[in-house]
This record gives C-alpha cells, structure tokens and sequence, in this order.
C-alpha cells in the first residue's frame, strides 16, 4: 500500500485498491520509457548571469561575449529558457574547447542594421586561437533582415553562425532565421562541422554556405524560403578547396536562385567528396556544378522535387546521379558519368 502524509507529502494513498494500483504502475512505466527509457534530466552547466539584461532590450554583446569567454574549458554555458539577449553586433569567439551553449529555446536577437559579418549572432573566429569541441544547441537565432528571406546584393555577410575556422563544431536543435546572409556559414578551412536537426526560416541568402571546409555533414534539416540557394558550395578564390561535403535528408522549401551550387563562382578550386543525396525540395533541384577547375567524386542521388528542373554538371570526374526525380540532367566534360535513371 502507498500511503501519503497528512501534509500532503510522501507517497500516495492507495490502500491496495487495484484500480489506482494499476493506473498508478502504468504511469510510473511511461514515465521511465520517455527519451528511450530513460526519464530526462534538465541540461546542467553555468547559467548565463542575471546581471546581463535578457528582456531583449538592451545590447548585451559586450557582457555575454566576456561571460562566454571566461567559462573554463571543458564548461557548459546555460542559456534561459524563456531569455532574449539583443545583440548589436556579433558574440565573437576564440580559442573555446569543447565549449556548449545550451539554449533551452532562447532567443539571440541582432539589433541595429548591420549586415556584414561582424553583424552575425554568433561567430567563432581563430582569434586569439582556434577553436574545438563546440557544441551549439536549441538556440533561437534572429537575424535583422528588413525584407526576411529576399536575397540583397552587397549586403549578405551577416550570418547566423559563422564557424571561421576550428574544428569539430556540433549545431543541432536550433532555429535561424531573418538573416541578411546565411543560416550557417563555413570558412577558413574549418574541418569538422555538423548540422542537424535545425529549422531555418526566411534566410536571405543561403541555408547552409561552404566558402572552404572539409568533413562537413547537414543532414535532417527543415529549410523554409532562402533568398538565394539552399546548399551552396562556392569559394571566393581558387585557393580555397573544400572536401567531403555531405548534405543528406534535408526537407526544403522555396529559393530564389538554385537549389545547390558548387563553385557558381567560378574560382576553379579544387573540390572532391561532395554528396547531395535524399533530400527533397518543394520547388525544383535545379543546381549547378561548374567552374574551371575539375571535381572528384560528386553524388547527386535520391532528390525529389515538386517541380522540374535542370542540374548542369561541369568538368566532374567520377560523377554519380541516380535516382532523382524532376530533374533533367546536363553534362559538360564529365567522362565515365554515371547518370539515370532519374525517373
């Protein structure tokens, strides 16, 4: 029998009756079967200080940039579930190893009108070292586009996390949106970037960009209107390879220019080990693979688009596109191809 204090604590009173007794167990069991049987636990770590104001209505760049900064490696930084820090200008870190910033459904919002870089919400640079071990989770980042999702010209630098170099970066559970630039954005050779589980709405340029990097993974996305392209692949210089890019079982939404790039630039770097494969596309997969230089193994498999559309693929070596749908496929020095079917 379960028996409760007079002042309403401890245990419940059952006196034995089956009927609470059953009710009672199978409650208790449901309890223990959530999160793959194991009851979940709040996120511990080092909650952000009260002192730094998360109404959203002061700038607070300055204060949680030096909080962030201060956590000892190895530190979990612990966001308010319900907080809102305004953000005139980007949180920039550097040298942070396994760093984790547990969001909780917080929101950073960027202030002002700024658009260039030095304007996204968060940017980890390699100044004063590189950094390693990053984990960024269930954080809401909102950008201060005044046209949200419309591409503009000269002003697509803000992003909403810039990694800039470092290596082994973890982006999941978070939520992007209103951005001048991208959603996500690797540069500078970092190695190592995983983006999952995240939702990106109203992108003004693309969802994910890859300037230069390699072991990047984005997969199980759900991207909604980007201004420009959704994955795009695209250096500034011809000295800026990317390898091993991987974008997998994404569901997207509308663009303005192409549903992936690579090298729309045509800076004629060198890139090898790109994969789009299962993604699916409310609109069309037109993309374009192209640039002087010469690609190794590209995978365009298991597409579907709503709408049909053309992939042009350039100067590919060991090229691969099967089994996409709404797709007309063209190709330009690409010997030993293996296209189709692609019903």
């Amino acid at each position: 029998m379960r028996h409760k204090r007079p002042d309403g604590t401890g245990p419940i009173i059952t006196d034995g009756h089956p009927l609470i007794e059953d009710r009672l167990t199978a409650l208790e069991a449901r309890v223990t079967k959530l999160d793959g049987g194991v009851v979940p636990t709040p996120p511990t770590g080092t909650p952000v200080p009260s002192s730094i104001d998360s109404t959203g209505k002061t700038d607070v760049t300055a204060p949680l940039t030096a909080f962030l900064l201060s956590l000892p490696q190895g530190s979990t930084a612990l966001f308010p579930a319900n907080g809102t820090y305004l953000l005139n200008s980007a949180v920039k870190l550097g040298g942070r190893v396994n760093l984790t910033l547990e969001g909780q459904g917080c929101t950073l919002k960027a202030g002002g009108t700024g658009f260039n870089e030095n304007f996204s919400l968060l940017y980890f640079q390699t100044f004063p070292g590189t950094n390693a071990g990053v984990k960024i989770r269930n954080l809401k980042l909102v950008g201060n586009s005044p046209t949200p999702g419309v591409f503009i010209s000269g002003k697509e630098g803000q992003h909403g996390i810039l990694v800039d170099g470092g290596t082994n970066f973890e982006i999941s559970g978070c939520t992007i949106s209103n951005t001048y630039g991208d959603g996500i954005e690797v540069n500078s050779g970092a190695n190592g970037v995983h983006a999952h589980g995240n939702t990106y709405t109203n992108i003004g340029r693309n969802a994910v960009s890859v300037i230069t990097g390699s072991n990047v993974e984005v997969d199980h996305e759900t991207i909604g209107k980007c201004g420009y392209c959704v994955f795009d692949v695209e250096p500034n210089t011809k000295s800026q390879p990317s390898s091993k890019v991987s974008f997998h079982d994404n569901d997207t939404g509308q663009w303005g220019n192409l549903f992936f790039a690579l090298d729309g630039s045509n800076t004629g770097a060198v890139f090898s080990d790109i994969s789009v494969t299962d993604n699916t596309s409310s609109k069309a997969l037109t993309s374009v693979v192209t640039g002087p230089g010469r690609k190794t193994r590209v995978t365009f498999n298991g597409n579907k688009g709503t709408n049909p559309g053309t992939t042009a693929f350039s100067r590919c070596d060991q090229l691969v596109v099967k089994g996409n749908t709404g797709i007309t496929v063209g190709l330009v020095d690409c010997p030993g191809a293996q296209v189709g079917p692609n019903p």
